[in-house]
Protein backbone atom coordinates (compact mmCIF):
# COMPACT_ATOMS: atom_id res chain seq x y z
CA UNK A 1 0.00 0.00 0.00
CA UNK A 2 1.09 3.10 -1.04
CA UNK A 3 1.27 6.38 1.08
CA UNK A 4 0.91 9.97 -0.80
CA UNK A 5 -1.99 12.10 -3.24
CA UNK A 6 -2.94 12.78 -6.44
CA UNK A 7 -3.55 16.34 -5.34
CA UNK A 8 -0.26 17.45 -6.56
CA UNK A 9 2.49 19.53 -4.99
CA UNK A 10 0.21 23.41 -5.42
CA UNK A 11 -2.75 22.01 -3.08
CA UNK A 12 -3.52 23.24 0.25
CA UNK A 13 -3.77 19.06 1.40
CA UNK A 14 0.17 19.08 1.42
CA UNK A 15 0.88 20.19 4.39
CA UNK A 16 -1.36 18.29 5.90
CA UNK A 17 -0.38 15.00 4.49
CA UNK A 18 0.03 13.58 7.86
CA UNK A 19 -3.49 12.86 8.22
CA UNK A 20 -2.48 9.79 5.83
CA UNK A 21 -0.85 8.50 8.77
CA UNK A 22 -3.41 8.79 11.31
CA UNK A 23 -5.77 7.12 8.91
CA UNK A 24 -3.74 4.02 8.33
CA UNK A 25 -2.73 4.00 11.95
CA UNK A 26 -6.77 3.95 12.94
CA UNK A 27 -7.02 0.87 10.57
CA UNK A 28 -3.96 -1.26 12.10
CA UNK A 29 -1.45 -0.60 10.16
CA UNK A 30 2.05 0.01 12.58
CA UNK A 31 3.72 3.37 12.82
CA UNK A 32 6.44 1.63 11.09
CA UNK A 33 4.27 0.27 8.53
CA UNK A 34 2.49 3.77 7.65
CA UNK A 35 6.27 5.08 7.07
CA UNK A 36 7.34 2.55 4.62
CA UNK A 37 4.38 2.71 2.78
CA UNK A 38 5.14 6.62 2.44
CA UNK A 39 8.98 5.85 1.57
CA UNK A 40 9.74 2.42 -0.16
CA UNK A 41 6.74 1.37 -0.70
CA UNK A 42 5.89 3.82 -2.26
CA UNK A 43 8.68 3.89 -4.61
CA UNK A 44 8.65 0.51 -5.74
CA UNK A 45 5.19 0.78 -7.00
CA UNK A 46 6.34 3.38 -8.72
CA UNK A 47 9.01 1.69 -9.87
CA UNK A 48 11.71 4.62 -8.98
CA UNK A 49 14.41 2.52 -7.15
CA UNK A 50 16.79 5.78 -6.47
CA UNK A 51 14.38 6.46 -3.83
CA UNK A 52 12.37 5.66 -0.61
CA UNK A 53 15.68 4.08 0.96
CA UNK A 54 18.77 5.08 3.03
CA UNK A 55 21.75 4.29 0.33
CA UNK A 56 24.78 4.78 -1.05
CA UNK A 57 23.99 6.35 -4.53
CA UNK A 58 20.85 7.08 -4.08
CA UNK A 59 19.11 10.06 -3.75
CA UNK A 60 19.28 12.02 -0.60
CA UNK A 61 15.51 12.75 0.83
CA UNK A 62 15.57 12.59 4.80
CA UNK A 63 13.23 13.98 7.38
CA UNK A 64 13.88 14.03 10.93
CA UNK A 65 11.09 14.62 13.68
CA UNK A 66 11.74 16.21 17.38
CA UNK A 67 10.30 13.01 18.99
CA UNK A 68 9.94 9.11 18.16
CA UNK A 69 7.31 8.63 15.14
CA UNK A 70 7.36 4.84 16.05
CA UNK A 71 6.01 5.80 19.22
CA UNK A 72 4.33 9.13 19.19
CA UNK A 73 3.85 9.13 15.20
CA UNK A 74 1.82 12.52 15.96
CA UNK A 75 5.30 14.22 16.14
CA UNK A 76 5.41 13.68 12.01
CA UNK A 77 3.41 16.95 12.33
CA UNK A 78 6.57 18.91 13.10
CA UNK A 79 9.82 17.99 11.03
CA UNK A 80 12.74 19.37 12.75
CA UNK A 81 14.88 18.37 9.40
CA UNK A 82 14.38 18.14 5.58
CA UNK A 83 17.13 17.56 3.02
CA UNK A 84 16.52 16.72 -0.11
CA UNK A 85 18.62 15.40 -3.51
CA UNK A 86 21.52 16.18 -0.78
CA UNK A 87 20.12 20.23 -0.47
CA UNK A 88 18.85 21.09 3.49
CA UNK A 89 15.59 22.64 3.14
CA UNK A 90 14.90 22.64 7.00
CA UNK A 91 17.69 22.25 9.88
CA UNK A 92 17.40 22.80 13.70
CA UNK A 93 17.08 25.91 14.62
Amino acid sequence: MGYGSDAGYDMPLVDNNWREMEAMISIGLTPIQALKSATSEAAKIMGLSNIGVIEINKTADIVAWNGDITTEWKAIKDSVFVMKDGIIYKSPK
